[in-house]
């Protein structure tokens, strides 16, 4: 008697439910647990109903008592009104869920530690399906309750969801560090309903900038959706256009220059994270007067515009652009065109002080995630999981804590 008091205290379902038995069956501890009122009332309509029947026994899995698995079992009552018979709500689970709200809050709290669901299914010893139905499930409610007036500045970027040229487009707010939306292909179309469905036209008319790359389709998704922003380059995406035209130049090069075999990632890295042999051949072809070398200079150059403040940054700029479309290196002289034909939206860019890189952080947690699960086979549980981990949303069931 006294386990089952204990038990009972422990529980906290009200003073409509008490603990009537317990049986430990192998690894699992099942907690019987009866209605103890003749009558029940609506509290929705006030209404004060007697019990009609019992429905047949069922089991709710709950948060584990010692090593064991630990189970709600009741046959909970029916009630009838006036238009049909009814099941009566629980404290402990919404709806038909197999498991009780605070078990569904553990679960959230545990796919959270380890970024994971298989992870989380064996630690839990529970069904990869169950958890992700949770995972799911936490999303939908958290995408109900989540506030979006106020947003100003979006990024938006893709990226590939699995082989092939098969890609997501992905909404994120950069003043708050969260993705909210993510929608299948990179077209303009799929650009276009990452905004509209996520904001209504009022809040898509106070939106001020777009951080985007270059990418045709998502610049006039942008323009489209939001009238009142203006477009953005983030600085990130023209340092890696700069690297890329730095390596084209080097692998043209390397072909009669044997010196510069083995040196990629002296031109790509930032030198202050060259391994100590980097830096030594670094050190060595600095000075002869290669294209590489010369290409690189003229990429660091662009990285020195960056830090200045406002127009100091756009003027500097200005002047870079000029000495790459003199370079007389085809791969440079390629980006500084690109640039010029998107100048407005790098000079909004380095005027506004706007950036993409916390879009890109959360890229790189995505692609942390996808590494984790190894995959994943649907665009929805994709997407699912990236709003999930990265939405920053309200994930536990209300009533839980």
């Amino acid at each position: 008697m006294e386990l089952i008091t204990f038990l009972d205290s422990l529980l906290n379902l009200g003073s409509d439910w008490e603990v009537n038995r317990v049986e430990v069956v192998e690894d699992d501890v099942f907690i019987h647990v009866d209605y103890k009122r003749k009558f029940w009332v609506d509290t929705k309509t006030g209404e004060s109903l007697s019990i009609y029947d019992l429905r047949e026994e069922r089991a709710w899995r709950h948060l584990g008592l010692l090593q064991y698995k630990t189970w709600i079992v009741c046959r909970v009552p029916r009630v009838k009104d006036s238009n049909k018979v009814r099941t009566i709500d629980t404290p402990w689970a919404k709806d038909l869920d197999p498991h009780t709200i605070w078990f569904e809050a553990w679960v959230i709290a545990i796919l959270l530690a380890t970024k994971n669901q298989t992870k989380t299914a064996i630690l839990l010893r529970m069904g990869f399906n169950q958890v992700n139905r949770i995972l799911h499930r936490a999303v939908q409610r958290g995408l109900a309750v989540r506030k979006l007036d106020g947003i100003e500045d979006l990024s938006i970027d893709e990226k590939s969801f699995r082989r092939g040229h098969y890609y997501v487009t992905i909404l994120s707010d950069p003043e708050n560090g969260r993705v909210l939306n993510v929608t299948e292909n990179r077209t303009k179309e799929a650009a276009l309903e990452a905004f509209t469905s996520t904001f209504n036209l009022s809040q898509l008319d106070q939106i001020k900038t777009i951080s985007v790359d270059m990418w045709k389709a998502s610049m006039n998704a942008g323009l489209t959706a939001c009238p009142n922003a203006v477009l953005c380059h983030d600085k990130f995406h023209l340092i890696q256009h700069m690297n890329k035209a730095v390596d084209q130049v080097r692998r043209q090069e390397t072909k009669t220059t044997e010196d510069l075999k083995g040196t990629r990632y002296i031109w790509l890295k930032d030198h202050a994270s060259l391994t100590d042999y980097q830096r030594e051949k670094y050190q060595a072809i600095k000075d002869i007067n290669y294209q590489t070398a010369i290409a690189w200079r003229i990429k660091e150059n662009l990285r020195d515009c960056i830090p200045l403040c406002g127009e100091k940054s756009a003027i500097a700029f200005l002047q870079w652009l000029g000495e790459a479309k003199q370079s007389k290196l085809k791969p440079v002289i390629k980006v500084a065109e690109m640039f010029t034909q998107h100048l407005h939206g790098i000079i909004n860019d380095l005027i506004k002080n706007k950036s993409n890189a916390m879009a890109e952080r959360l890229n790189g947690k995505i692609q942390e995630i996808k590494l984790s699960a190894k995959g994943y086979r649907t665009f929805e549980k994709f997407k699912s999981a990236i709003l999930f981990f990265n939405g920053k949303l309200d994930l536990i069931p209300q009533g839980s804590w």
